[in-house]
């Protein structure tokens, strides 16, 4: 699309699985007009997301390196100030980050994994594995988020970096 086309642009986890960051935003930059805004979220890092650290370790045990690398990429840009300094780095003023806190709920954990199983870019690996084997995945997830449920099922914190900027107002 043409330069300063949009007013905002709105990049919702996308940042940290693409495989050039700093040229997607300055693709970004590039179709907003001077003043105009861009809001964006990235996953934290590991430390601050146990579903995807679940899921990537169970994974890496019971498919393989690819498939736990590949359930951790979401959170794989998660450092606060290697997102700022992205950001500035592309060109984007006034920028302001906040972590926000969301909490995964589901009343049956078991079926909720079952579904996110069949949803991953590696459900055909884990489908592939024989029935004892998927249960056995299944259960290595739902042991290692047993500390997030409570008497109305799973209830994890995921956590995310929001981002705010500005593209710089032409110079006069």
């Amino acid at each position: 699309c043409a330069d300063a086309t949009f007013d905002v642009v709105c990049c919702q986890h996308g940042v940290q699985i693409f495989p050039d960051k700093a040229q997607a935003l300055r693709e970004m930059h590039r179709v907003l007009p001077p003043g105009g805004r861009l809001v964006l979220s990235v996953w934290r890092s590991l430390s601050y997301n146990p579903y995807h650290r679940a899921l990537g370790d169970a994974m890496e045990r019971h498919v393989g390196v690819a498939a736990g690398t590949g359930s951790r990429t979401p959170c794989g840009f998660g450092e606060m100030e290697a997102l700022r300094t992205l950001l500035t780095a592309t060109d984007f003023r006034d920028v302001h980050i906040h972590i926000v806190i969301l909490t995964l709920r589901h009343p049956a954990p078991a079926e909720f994994l079952a579904g996110q199983l069949a949803a991953t870019p590696f459900a055909g690996a884990v489908a592939a594995l024989d029935a004892a084997a998927q249960v056995a995945l299944r259960h290595d997830i739902l042991a290692t988020l047993h500390p997030y449920t409570d008497d109305e099922g799973l209830a994890v914190p995921l956590e995310a970096h929001v981002a705010m900027a500005r593209r710089a107002e032409a110079q006069t």
